[in-house]
């Protein structure tokens, strides 16, 4: 990886492309870009950052990857990360955790053994906790994951029109209303459905179990004393794998609709890298260190 910080000193027509004020990361150079077997070609990139942007410089002929970086500050000190992609983090999480709880959930069978019941206390009901933990993450994180897939796929100026509950009342959201107001089931059945002009993802199988992890994932944001024994029987099911593996589902759906765009998750065999062509990249960009 090259680190050399570049900011953009010129905004791209194209908007796709490098955003003025922004810094970036070369994370890659590759040299002679005209002469280069695309499809063979190996490009690097960071897990569960954005995606990178492929900026071709025709006046050197090679290609440039860019990863867009943030400054924040930690322990009184100044760092420089690359954007991590919200999607990316919340599925890393969720799997990690699905693992785990995976894990302890055999244990604690195992201990069951050929007994038809037994009591768990003390020291053996650390484990099924540390499960219900696991599980929770795994839940949560999930639809998270979700979350941030549609507000990454609703475009800034994209207004959204219904009808109100109050009988000739047309209530209209922008952007920032619907991330806030529109429920994630309206996101994915209506919203998402009409910005790319598909089918909504009601009609495929995973809908029934991605409807189930909600209803889950509700109940334990929003806990009530009257769901306890629901949710607990709920989190010790088998059926913890089929939510998770709706939530891939679902987001395969939309990224396959959107395979280009810069704010969600790099995803091998889906996902095209978009490339922006600049006749001289020194005319764009600043040198930063």
């Amino acid at each position: 990886m090259i680190m050399m910080y570049i900011e953009i000193g010129m905004m791209n027509k194209d908007s796709i492309g490098p955003k003025k004020g922004s810094s970036y990361i070369i994370s890659q150079i590759t040299e002679g870009w005209s002469n280069i077997n695309k499809e063979k070609s190996k490009l690097n990139f960071i897990p569960r950052s954005n995606i990178p942007l492929m900026c071709i410089d025709l006046k050197e002929d090679r290609c440039v990857l860019l990863q867009e970086t943030i400054e924040t500050k930690i322990g009184g000190k100044t760092i420089t990360l690359t954007r991590p992609n919200e999607i990316s983090l919340s599925l890393h999480i969720a799997n990690n955790a699905l693992e785990k709880s995976q894990f302890l959930r055999q244990s604690i069978i195992q201990k069951i053994g050929k007994e038809k019941s037994k009591t768990f206390f003390e020291s053996d009901v650390g484990e099924i906790f540390d499960y219900l933990e696991e599980t929770q993450k795994t839940i949560v994180f999930s639809y998270k994951a979700i979350e941030a897939m549609c507000n990454s796929a609703i475009p800034d100026n994209y207004t959204y029109k219904k009808q109100s509950n109050k009988k000739g009342v047309l209530e209209v959201y922008d952007k920032l209303g619907i991330e806030r107001w529109v429920s994630t089931t309206e996101k994915v059945s209506k919203i998402l459905p009409a910005i790319y002009n598909c089918d909504s993802p009601e009609k495929n199988k995973f809908w029934g179990h991605f409807k189930k992890m909600e209803e889950l994932r509700n109940d334990i944001v929003h806990s009530k004393s009257s769901t306890t024994s629901k949710v607990l029987a709920e989190l010790l099911s088998n059926d913890i794998g089929k939510y998770v593996k709706s939530c891939e589902e679902m987001l395969k759906f939309f990224f396959n609709q959107d395979k280009g765009n810069p704010l969600f998750p790099l995803i091998p065999g889906v996902t095209e890298l978009v490339s922006v062509e600049v006749d001289d990249m020194e005319e764009h960009f600043n040198h930063v260190k």
